[in-house]
């Protein structure tokens, strides 16, 4: 903490004499190393002690993991593991999310279940909040901006994977506990809060993160006593938005020569071209039974969405614009023109 906290008060010094690292003078270098050293040797301890805590995880007491009757709020494992989600040295926060992964596929009481469940959105504010920061010390424009979004793509994978498995092996908590059946109160409130924050992950520009979930959401609309407390209908319009927008298959091509925006971040989600068709084939093939349940479930909100998407379809490529990757020998749009692949995309959930 000492590390980060000198290295921070060393940007702010940059920035405010409108300089960044990259201006610092020589003896300026050499102290900036020093810290960023003492900082990643810290890191590195902590990163040996959560591999051993990854193990805990997986099979020592969750009484004693959560300690719950403890009189010092905060004062246990889960609290610690959340804070980290924050440090992004060493991939601590990859690694403390790993933890939370196992303890998300252990059988867990509904308190300990809850304890997560109303915590996590808000230590992922927090860990938004130092990726902001981060970025704004290295004179980045946004969080968001491509850079961040792919040194922080395995983070986002493993948090929307962790994340939906907590659900999806816990379904039971939601469909016995009254409180939520009454669509009311603060336990309601939680999961609501939890599940759109799962739904809002999958806006990610990345479709890996929103295919990491899949099966949960299936499952959360196939139950009935789920579907009954309307828990998951104020979330089901991103979700749907989120996988009509990832299964419009991408031209690697552009990829290749780095003409899609976001180049660099599909590279880091994918090895190559026949991984990407792979992953995209087993996605389409899971997301028949998605739309199926969506439209059965609700379909108001299934036509109200296909309907918007078909409509700005049809405002932007019902000419064949921007009519690019045409056949050379009669000037016609192939299966590799943008508006074909967007209108393939929308056959799918219209066909379901």
């Amino acid at each position: 903490n000492a590390a980060k906290s000198t290295l921070q008060q060393m940007n702010a010094y940059l920035a405010s004499n409108g300089r960044n690292p990259s201006q610092m003078t020589p003896e300026e270098q050499v102290q900036y190393q020093q810290q960023i050293d003492k900082r990643d040797v810290a890191g590195a301890i902590v990163a040996d002690v959560l591999g051993t805590l990854e193990k805990f995880c997986q099979s020592m007491p969750l009484d004693w993991m959560f300690n719950l009757d403890n009189q010092q709020k905060g004062i246990d494992f889960i609290s610690a593991l959340l804070h980290l989600l924050q440090e992004d040295t060493a991939n601590i926060q990859v690694l403390s999310v790993a933890c939370l992964q196992q303890l998300s596929m252990r059988k867990l009481e509904q308190d300990q279940w809850f304890r997560i469940i109303s915590s996590l959105p808000s230590a992922l504010f927090q860990a938004s909040n130092a990726a902001a920061k981060r970025a704004a010390e290295r004179g980045l424009p946004s969080p968001h901006c491509l850079e961040m979004l792919v040194e922080q793509l395995e983070f986002h994978k493993s948090v929307s994977k962790m994340g939906s498995m907590l659900i999806s092996a816990h379904l039971a908590h939601i469909t016995t506990d009254k409180d939520i059946a009454s669509g009311c109160g603060p336990k309601f409130e939680a999961v609501s809060t939890y599940l759109r924050l799962l739904s809002e992950m999958m806006s990610h520009q990345s479709g890996v993160i929103c295919g990491d979930q899949m099966n949960t959401w299936i499952g959360l609309l196939r139950d009935p006593a789920i579907v009954r407390t309307n828990v998951v209908t104020p979330h089901i319009a991103n979700v749907l938005v989120a996988y009509m927008t990832h299964i419009v298959r991408i031209r690697w091509e552009d990829v290749w020569d780095q003409n899609h925006s976001y180049a660099s971040l599909i590279e880091a989600s994918w090895d190559d071209e026949e991984e990407y068709e792979e992953w995209l084939g087993n996605l389409r093939s899971k997301a028949t039974q998605l739309f199926r349940s969506i439209g059965a479930t609700e379909p108001e909100i299934s036509v109200t969405v296909v309907h918007s998407k078909l409509r700005n379809l049809m405002a932007a490529h019902s000419n064949g614009e921007p009519r690019d990757h045409l056949n050379t020998e009669n000037n016609e749009l192939t299966v590799k023109s943008t508006a074909c692949c967007e209108f393939e995309g929308i056959t799918q959930p219209l066909d379901n």
